[in-house]
C-alpha cells in the first residue's frame, strides 16, 4: 500500500466527515499536505490506500441511511481502495451486509498465545 490510514470510528469528528479532506485532516494540522493527499486519493479513486476502520461497533453513523464513512463502504465513492473494518461480532449491521466483503472472525487468545514482538 501506498498509504494506511487507521481511522478510529469512535471518533466524533469520523462520524460527522463528509469528505475525504475530513478525515486526512485528523492526522495532520497543514491544510496544503491534506489537500494535496486528499486532491490525490481522490484522483486515484483511492488506489493504493488502505483504510483501517477500527470499532465499527462503536461508530455512531452506524445505523444511519447516509454517511461519508457508509459510502466508502458500500463502495459508492473509492472503490479502488482497500478497507479493513474491526469490531467486536455481535456489531454487524444491514450495510455490511449489502457489501461484498470477505467476513474474518478472529477468536479470542489464551494468555501464553499473546507476546510482544
Amino acid at each position: 500500500f501506498d498509504l494506511v490510514f487507521v481511522v478510529s470510528l469512535r471518533d466524533e469528528e469520523v462520524s460527522s466527515a463528509e469528505a475525504i479532506s475530513d478525515l486526512v485532516s485528523l492526522f495532520h494540522s497543514s491544510k496544503k499536505l491534506c489537500e494535496t493527499v486528499s486532491d490525490q486519493i481522490m484522483e486515484t479513486n483511492g488506489r493504493g490506500l488502505l483504510l483501517i476502520l477500527d470499532g465499527w461497533d462503536e461508530f455512531k453513523g452506524r445505523d444511519q441511511n447516509r454517511s461519508f464513512i457508509l459510502d466508502i463502504i458500500q463502495r459508492n465513492i473509492l472503490q479502488s481502495c482497500n478497507i479493513m473494518i474491526t469490531s467486536r461480532t455481535y456489531a454487524s449491521s444491514i450495510h455490511l451486509k449489502k457489501t461484498n466483503i470477505r467476513h474474518i472472525e478472529v477468536l479470542g487468545f489464551e494468555k501464553e498465545e499473546i507476546f510482544r514482538c
